[in-house]
């Protein structure tokens, strides 16, 4: 109930971004009960436009299109959802601590912060994607480990001003581990940062996945993800556009969705 009424308190763009991210989700995890299979080839049928039969078309090998879609949002939000979740655990233990006790510590892992933050994060991802077997496991990880520096900055920024405030002083006084303050007191407070941090970085993490899958450094065949599903269909842009208009239209309302609720998440923030 209370979520119910947390909801229809929304601005109109946010019910439409949470309702279009819950269909799509639901989608992607129930891909397995529509009936075609994403991975079965008939070359007879390929490039056939959409149709009742097939209602976004086939591919190339005569694959189903909308199989392959939900099999391919499947994937793009896993990868997006898990990367975030590591980038997110990271950034924020870095963040807290780097915040938390100051000094040295603080120097040493800001300045790793900067290190990495002066070096574009993709040009990172395809460096280690180079040296890693292809893989979705390995594109979640790549992602994760090199996309959780602004996170940390948020979050050090919040301890920052958290850990003068008089129950932390007192917290410390009646000898409580810095541990326990940081892990009850300290993330209690910063989870709102964290959460603004995390809807974003979910929409980052699509469209790094997206570019890879693009580049063909993504999910390998015959998996498919909507960023290798929009590589396979530059090829037929000027016979068969709809290849490509359905992976990159769900691409763009993804990230859409994820970036109001985290701009709405933000001004709930700021208030």
């Amino acid at each position: 109930m209370y979520l119910l009424k947390r909801f229809y308190k929304q601005p109109l763009s946010t019910k439409l971004a949470i309702v279009t991210l819950l269909i799509l989700v639901m989608g992607a995890v129930a891909a397995d009960l529509y009936p075609a299979d994403p991975y079965k080839t008939n070359i007879a049928n390929s490039l056939q436009s959409p149709s009742w039969s097939h209602p976004f078309g086939t591919d190339d090998l005569g694959r189903d299109y909308f199989a392959r879609i939900l099999h391919g949002g499947r994937a793009t939000l896993t990868v997006g959802l898990l990367s975030m979740a590591i980038s997110t655990l990271v950034g924020t233990t870095v963040g807290v601590i780097s915040g938390y006790f100051g000094g040295t510590l603080d120097a040493i892992l800001m300045r790793l912060v900067d290190l990495l933050m002066s070096i574009p994060s993709f040009f990172l991802i395809l460096i280690a994607n180079a040296y890693l077997k292809p893989g979705m496991q390995n594109i979640i990880l790549i992602i994760g480990l090199f996309s959780w520096m602004g996170i940390s900055r948020m979050v050090r920024s919040v301890t920052i001003s958290i850990k003068e405030r008089e129950y932390i002083q007192y917290a410390k006084m009646i000898g409580n581990s810095s541990k326990n303050i940081m892990l009850i007191h300290v993330l209690r407070n910063v989870a709102g940062t964290v959460w603004v941090a995390a809807s974003i970085q979910v929409a980052n993490a699509i469209l790094m996945e997206s570019a890879l899958g693009y580049l063909g450094l993504g999910a390998t065949q015959p998996t498919a993800s909507w960023g290798s599903m929009l590589k396979k269909a530059q090829e037929y842009l000027g016979s068969h556009f709809y290849l490509a208009v359905f992976p990159g239209m769900l691409i763009v309302i993804t990230v859409l969705c994820f970036n109001v609720i985290g701009n709405r998440m933000k001004e709930g923030e700021a208030q």
